[in-house]
């Protein structure tokens, strides 16, 4: 069976109890390395959010070792909580884990990636990309940006 056939299944009820019993599971609306994004039901009011599936399974890891994948998700998780109601970052919801998953349950951006939305209405030269990441702050710790942003 392909990968991406694989991906398609959905945890073991087991594995995520918690998850389903607020939530239900719908189609896929993105895919990462390790992680497979999809909408989701809020059961109790109707809402729908995304969420992000991360699989902590060995034969998913492609050597990246499990402790530090879960690491590196919580401390992604401490950040997205510190920056919490800042109007252009994504709100954390809910956070779900198990052994072999970890679910992050995030608003819904409708529009999709904000990488594909600037590329489609923007062009810088590299002379004007120059000037802005030359700002002052446009320094501060550049291994903050994040590459999952939405619109």
């Amino acid at each position: 069976m392909a990968k991406e056939e694989d991906d398609d299944n959905l945890p073991d009820k087991d594995a995520a109890k918690e998850f389903y019993a607020k939530y239900e599971p719908k189609e896929i609306i993105g895919r990462g390395v390790s992680s497979t994004v999809r909408r989701c039901i809020e059961k109790e009011t109707g809402h729908e959010y995304a969420a992000k599936i991360i699989d902590l399974s060995q034969e998913s890891q492609d050597g990246v070792d499990t402790h530090t994948m879960r690491d590196a998700t919580r401390q992604e998780i401490s950040i997205l909580r510190l920056v919490a109601s800042h109007p252009y970052i994504i709100e954390l919801q809910d956070v779900f884990e198990s052994e072999t998953f970890i679910f992050l349950v995030f608003e819904l951006c409708k529009n999709g990636e904000l990488f594909d939305y600037l590329t489609s209405v923007v062009t810088l030269s590299e002379k004007k990309t120059r000037y802005i990441m030359s700002w002052p702050g446009a320094d501060i710790d550049r291994s903050f940006l994040v590459g999952d942003l939405a619109v």
